[in-house]
This record gives C-alpha cells, sequence and structure tokens, in this order.
C-alpha cells in the first residue's frame, strides 16, 4: 500500500514521525524510541497508522488510533462486528482480543480472514488490557519489603483457628483446642486416676513404681529374665524319630506303638513305663 488515509479522521490532525523501520501505508505503529515509530508487533501497543510507505530513517505521517475510523484486514478466523480487536500477525491485521494483549479498537463490521474490516480505534490502544494477563514479581515497582496481616484478615479461619493463631502461649494455646481439659481427677477410688509416685497397696518396696530393682535383668522373683536365657524345665530339640506303622498283625502294631511310647518317655513327654 502506498498512501494510506483513515475512513474517518474525526478531525483529527496527523503527525509526523520518523520511520525506526520500514512501514506501509495503512500499518498500525507503535512507538519505537525518542520521535520514532515503527510497524505494530503481534497484541502489543499501536499509538497510529502509517499514511504512506516510509524506509527506515524516512520522515512518517501517522493518523492517530483513538477516535478515527480506520479500516484494517481480518486476520485468521475473522472478526465480527462488536468484538474488541488486537494487532494480529501483520501490522496492518487485526484479530479478535485475547488475554493480556492490548486491545486497538472496535470491529464497526464483520469480516472474513484476509478481507477489510472497519475498526473504530480505543483511546487506551497503548496500554494492556484492564485486569488481563500475569506481572512477574520482579517487574512490580514500590513494592513494600514486608506484609502484615492479622488473624482477622483469613476470612475462612474458624474461631477455634484464630484463637490458636493469637495465643499468646502454649498453655493457651492448649486450651484454644481442648487439649489438657479432662475432668479426670488424681486419688486412690475407682473413678480416678492415681498419681505417678503412687504405690499401689500390695506391692513390696521392690515392686513400687520408680524403683530400679524391677528394671534389672537377673535370675531372680522379681528381676526380669534376659532374651537369651533359658527357663529350667523347657525342652529343647525333638523327639527320635519314628517311623509310621505299616503293621497288618496285631502283635506287630502293638510292637510299633510302644516304640512310640518309648521315644517320648526318652524325651520326657511321658514318665513311667515297664
Amino acid at each position: 500500500m502506498a498512501d494510506y488515509t483513515p475512513l474517518h479522521p474525526a478531525g483529527l490532525l496527523a503527525r509526523t514521525c520518523t520511520a525506526s523501520a520500514p512501514v506501509a501505508g495503512g500499518d498500525m505503529v507503535a512507538v519505537s524510541g525518542d520521535g520514532t515509530i515503527g510497524p505494530a508487533t503481534s497484541g502489543g501497543a499501536v499509538v497510529g497508522v502509517a499514511g504512506h510507505d516510509a524506509g527506515t530513517g524516512t520522515p512518517a505521517t501517522v493518523h492517530p488510533i483513538a477516535g478515527v475510523v480506520h479500516e484494517m484486514v481480518a486476520g485468521s478466523g475473522g472478526v465480527t462486528a462488536g468484538q474488541a480487536v488486537m494487532v494480529g500477525s501483520d501490522p496492518n491485521e487485526v484479530l479478535p482480543h485475547t488475554g493480556s494483549n492490548i486491545p486497538v479498537g472496535v470491529a464497526l463490521t464483520t469480516a472474513s480472514a484476509g478481507d477489510p474490516v472497519q475498526v473504530l480505534g480505543m483511546a487506551d490502544a497503548t496500554a494492556p488490557a484492564s485486569g488481563g494477563g500475569t506481572v512477574a514479581w520482579d517487574d512490580i515497582t514500590d513494592k513494600p519489603a514486608t506484609f502484615t496481616t492479622s488473624s482477622s484478615d483469613i476470612t475462612d479461619a474458624t474461631a477455634v483457628g484464630v484463637d490458636l493463631l493469637t495465643a499468646s502461649d502454649a498453655a493457651a494455646a492448649r486450651a484454644a483446642i481442648g487439649a489438657g481439659t479432662s475432668d479426670l481427677e488424681l486419688g486412690t477410688t475407682s473413678s480416678t486416676a492415681a498419681a505417678g509416685d503412687h504405690t499401689h497397696a500390695g506391692l513390696t518396696a521392690d515392686q513400687a513404681a520408680g524403683t530400679a530393682s524391677i528394671r534389672t535383668l537377673g535370675t531372680g522373683a522379681q528381676q526380669a529374665a534376659a532374651g537369651n536365657h533359658t527357663h529350667n524345665g523347657l525342652m529343647t530339640g525333638s523327639a527320635a524319630a519314628v517311623e509310621d506303622s505299616e503293621a497288618a498283625a496285631l502283635e506287630d502294631l502293638v510292637t510299633d506303638f510302644n516304640a512310640l511310647l518309648a521315644a517320648l518317655r526318652n524325651r520326657g513327654v511321658i514318665g513311667g513305663g515297664a
């Protein structure tokens, strides 16, 4: 495109800037430096529309964007009248506005991809869309070094949760969650709990709670046996093997049964015998 004139300039005057890169008449342009303009980028800011082709370092007439009706080209998928639009993949192309991209105007007509579309430029075509997108934490300026909040700022906290957060000491924290508030009393009756140093009736002095003798290892009546201790009277090993009886006659069966009894006596499982 050579020369370009807005459809409805609304009486606004164009101004002249220096092109920092080649632009074509009808291209949307953005500020690229001190007194310079360049082609607008996809989803980016726009300060106006180039009135003619201009090479790098040459003067370029720029028509205002805000309040002026311009003729652009509908990008992929087309646009519908009433939609907010943004810069597409080419500086003279518009697409339906999305996300945190900058809206440059409102489509006044409906157009398929590649067809002309009339766009009324917006006054805030140089600012990000309100409430859209994200900002990196490091890019936020003048933010406080620390943040102070109160338990009352936690809107979904329960009363118990707030009391726990504001507890002045461990006792207050336990009270907030009901810890240590049992009504069980110390005493010596069936409905009370015995104190830690209480000596139960019937226990000898050596069996009293906290005495050292009940914790020692040994073979005494009030000592604990070691893990490898062998108690008297306990059997070790097993009885001699006795084969299954295959006797067919009664006298042979009696002989095999007596052999089993002898093995059990020798092992000490049963006593007696001939």
